[in-house]
């Protein structure tokens, strides 16, 4: 979780010196720090094994992936939430559903050259 929250400073950071001051940038750093509120809150759910709490926000968290699948910087979050959330469905006997996030993952791990999910593996680790 650390290696995503990094991730998502990062770009905060780089769209700090990109501000120009404007209303739509306002709204950016806004909704990115809604999102990272969300996420936050969703792996507090993961780390302490509250699989169905995690899946009870399956809509925000599928929100936040599909908006920074579009965004390179992050994309590899976007892999990561629904790894995440295809193993606490997983965890919660949902295989048909589970099997489906995990599939979106993997889509998105090839598509960052991460062909055998390594990336999502080692983020699993911390």
């Amino acid at each position: 979780f650390a290696k995503m929250a990094d991730m998502l400073e990062k770009k905060d950071d780089e769209r700090h010196h990109k501000k120009e001051g404007g209303v739509l940038e306002n709204l950016t750093e806004q909704r990115m720090q809604e999102q990272m509120v969300t996420l936050e809150r969703f792996y507090e759910h993961y780390d302490q094994a509250q699989w169905a709490h995690a899946v009870d926000m399956e809509h925000e968290v599928l929100e936040v992936a599909r908006e920074m699948r579009d965004d390179p910087t992050v994309v590899r979050v976007a892999g990561g939430i629904y790894g995440y959330l295809g193993t606490c469905l997983e965890n919660l006997g949902e295989t048909d559903r589970s099997n489906k996030m995990h599939e979106q993952a993997s889509i998105i791990a090839k598509e960052v050259g991460d062909d055998d999910g390594y990336g999502l593996k080692e983020m699993d680790k911390q």
